[in-house]
């Protein structure tokens, strides 16, 4: 129902509250976490977004389809809302502390980085010039190689 609230004119006030029965229902499970996490950085409350990611980032799921879907849903989100740069943030904290593919952190913390307003965002800003740097680093001293990895 939270999807759907979005979906529907972008309510985002009543999918955050579905969301929130969904964490009362299953509280083994953080999947809530991503979908909350995700309304706040849509209504551009980053601060609080990222306290949620942190939390999602750390669950490992049985269904590995389910952090691919909110993956696919975020870039859907941006392609028919490119102005929701504060999404590219949340990209690459899922794919470098979740998916662990560093890859496609750079990549949208980069993104991330070249759109998003100077004068918002700022702590992000500085999150992701630092895993930038870390990342390239890393890649640098050989500790990641892409070298052989397949573009699908």
């Amino acid at each position: 129902r939270s999807i759907l609230y979005f979906l529907n004119g972008r309510n985002i006030s009543k999918a955050k509250a579905e969301t929130l029965k969904a964490q009362k229902q299953n509280k083994k499970h953080t999947t809530w976490q991503y979908n909350y996490a995700f309304l706040l950085a849509y209504e551009g409350n980053m601060q609080e977004a990222v306290k949620h990611y942190e939390v999602a980032v750390t669950e490992i799921f049985e269904e590995p389809r389910v952090v691919l879907e909110i993956i696919e849903f975020i870039m859907w989100v941006l392609d028919v809302e490119p102005d929701k740069t504060q999404l590219h943030f949340c990209l690459g904290l899922i794919y470098y502390y979740a998916i662990k593919d560093y890859a496609l952190a750079l990549q949208d913390f980069e993104k991330f980085v070249e759109v998003a307003p100077v004068n918002r965002f700022s702590s992000q800003r500085r999150e992701a010039q630092r895993l930038i740097v870390k990342i390239q680093k890393d890649i640098k001293s050989g500790k990641f190689n892409f070298e052989n990895e397949i573009d699908v």
